[in-house]
Order: C-alpha cells, then structure tokens, then sequence
C-alpha cells in the first residue's frame, strides 16, 4: 500500500514532534499505517457514507489519544494522511470543526488532482521513524508538454 499525506498533516505532526507529551507520535503513526493491507484501515467512522472512497476518521491509541483523517483510495491501494490531533495534552481538542473536516477532504482532492503540496510518507528500514518525501507524478513528454 502506498501512504501519502496533505501538508495539513505535515505542519501538524512537525508541530507535535517538537512537544514532549507526543513524543511518541511518529511511531503511533508508524504502527496504526504501515505494513497493513488496505482493507484493515477501513476501521474508524466513516465521514462520508458508503462512498466508494471512504473518508475515515480514526484513532490511534484508543479514546484518550490521537485522532487521524484520512482517505482510502481502494483501486490505487493507497492511504491519504489529511490530519492528526491529539486528544489530550498541551494541543490536546476534542473535536474538529465540521467545516474544517470538509475542507480537509476538499484539500486532498486538490492535491491528487494536481499532484502539488503531496507528500509520499515512507518508513525507515528498522521501522522508528518515516520521512516525507515532495511526491510528483512522471509525466511522458508528449509534443504537447515539450519547451518550445
């Protein structure tokens, strides 16, 4: 499975890492994302209906810890990373605003659309830590998109 993230998930886990109570958090996300088969991310509440691309709000570290956004491409195997909260500590919120989910799932589609501001999230070998990666699609050059 292929595991992307949005830069809203981006600014908001580098700001978690830098504060003692999360310290954690970047392989609480290791373990809730990878090595899964796509199927077993289905798990959280559904934000979107029986869409055929779920939009997932889930929890990592049951009830009193984080909560993640996040989109499932079935047909690609791919996982889209939108946003991360803790429910507790120092950041600590209970719930997002409805709006702002929206407009989370508004921003994803963009980014898959136009292939900016996405970022491919890959482990390390030994499996504590992950790094980002800017993700830009290969294009074939055509004679449409060649300089002229």
């Amino acid at each position: 499975m292929k595991i992307f993230c949005v830069a809203s998930f981006k600014t908001e886990i580098e700001r978690l890492k830098k504060n003692n109570s999360y310290l954690g958090i970047e392989s609480d996300v290791i373990h809730e994302f990878f090595d899964k088969e796509i199927l077993l991310l289905k798990k959280g509440v559904r934000l979107n209906g029986e869409e055929e691309t779920p939009y997932i709000k889930g929890r990592i570290n049951g009830s009193s810890g984080y909560r993640v956004y996040y989109l499932l491409i079935m047909k690609d195997d791919a996982a889209y990373l939108l946003y991360i909260h803790p429910k507790k500590g120092a950041f600590g919120v209970d719930n997002l605003l409805d709006k702002f989910v929206k407009e989370l799932l508004i921003d994803v589609g963009s980014c898959i659309e136009t292939n900016q501001n996405l970022f491919i999230v890959k482990c390390s070998e030994n499996k504590r830590s992950y790094y980002l990666k800017l993700f830009q699609k290969k294009t074939k050059k055509t004679m449409k998109n060649l300089p002229r």
